[in-house]
């Protein structure tokens, strides 16, 4: 298994960072692509996830928080009851429970490349949450309602279910991400949404 402090830090690196708005390039798609939403400033999730590195992998539970550009990652293993968390903006990071005391970086990616020695992608999760932020090559495959079903962008695939409504905005349930040999996958319980800088509501 891998150790609680690593896998739960190697999900904060796939899952955590800035939000891009290219418009991406739909190819051999299902349906008709529709145009990419505007990510809402407030949000929150609650989701059960699961990660492996092609030998090993582990299991969690997340909660996210979005404020504008601040933001807040808790993460808990289920079993050994290790948590931590991971806060801050586009300046800076600050990581909580993986060592006695918090330590400081001056990006999410910095600080746990620094903290952990991986080098995987930051930026790309926290606009994949909403079907968003794909790069100008990405191949998208849309679903009958012209949402994202399958998306590959540079080496990550990606796989979208479930889509509803919350507050006027499309939000998945389920999303898978790969990158061989790793994978992500995350089951969203519930979401709130304030797309106009208001109260959320719940999915």
């Amino acid at each position: 298994m891998i150790h609680p402090c690593r896998w739960l830090c190697w999900v904060a690196i796939v899952a955590l960072g800035g939000c891009a708005h290219q418009v991406p390039r739909q190819t051999g798609h299902a349906g008709s692509w529709v145009a990419p939403q505007s990510v809402p400033r407030n949000w929150s999730i609650d989701a059960r996830l699961a990660i492996s590195n092609g030998k090993d992998g582990g299991s969690g539970r997340l909660h996210w928080e979005q404020q504008g550009e601040f933001y807040t990652i808790s993460l808990r293993a289920p079993i050994s009851g290790q948590s931590w968390q991971l806060s801050g903006d586009r300046s800076h990071a600050r990581l909580e429970g993986v060592r006695p005391y918090a330590v400081m970086g001056t990006s999410a990616q910095e600080l746990l490349r620094r903290e952990l020695g991986w080098e995987l992608p930051v930026g790309e999760m926290k606009s994949w949450l909403f079907g968003v932020g794909f790069t100008t090559a990405a191949v998208i495959e849309a679903d009958a309602s012209g949402k994202p079903a399958s998306v590959i962008d540079g080496p990550w695939q990606l796989n979208y279910r479930d889509w509803s409504d919350v507050s006027g905005v499309s939000v998945p349930s389920r999303i898978i991400a790969k990158k061989p040999p790793y994978q992500l996958r995350l089951a969203i319980q519930r979401w709130v949404t304030s797309p106009d800088g208001g109260d959320g509501a719940d999915n």
